[in-house]
């Protein structure tokens, strides 16, 4: 199973699919393909400087959509499916198929190489969750 998306990086476009980022610098007239090195397994981030995807164990990153390089995650079973990153931190849920309900995983890692379970039970288990995203709440009285 792939995933990647299309993710808006900067003054770019990049749609990841397996282990192709098509780059767009023109609002998406044309494109140019890249090998990223690897399956993309999870979705792709934005995180204000670089692209991070994941896969089989491996994190690759890119400043540009052009230029990809990669590092072995650890633990090298952690499977991220649906992430999203702000204020310095990737969530994910363990991607692939039938891991929902008691087989259901999240994480959280700081770097996107080493990554923490959270305890089974921390949130609960259900359908298989396809997206993340981050938000932060601007409201002056929190609610």
């Amino acid at each position: 199973q792939s995933s990647g998306g299309i993710v808006g990086a900067g003054e770019r476009i990049v749609v990841v699919a397996g282990r192709t980022a098509c780059t767009s610098t023109d609002g998406g007239a044309t494109f140019t393909a890249a090998d990223i090195g690897g399956v993309v397994e999870s979705q792709a981030v934005w995180t204000g400087t670089e692209l991070v995807a994941w896969g089989g164990g491996q994190v690759w990153r890119s400043p540009d959509g052009v230029a990809w390089t990669s590092a072995a995650t650890a633990p090298t079973d952690v499977r991220p499916g649906a992430v999203a990153y702000g204020d310095g931190v990737f969530v994910a849920v363990r991607g692939g198929w039938q891991v929902w309900y008691e087989q259901q995983r999240f994480y959280r890692s700081t770097d996107g190489v080493t990554w923490e379970t959270l305890a089974p039970g921390a949130a609960p288990g259900g359908h298989p969750i396809r997206f993340i995203t981050f938000a932060r709440d601007l409201r002056a009285d929190g609610c």
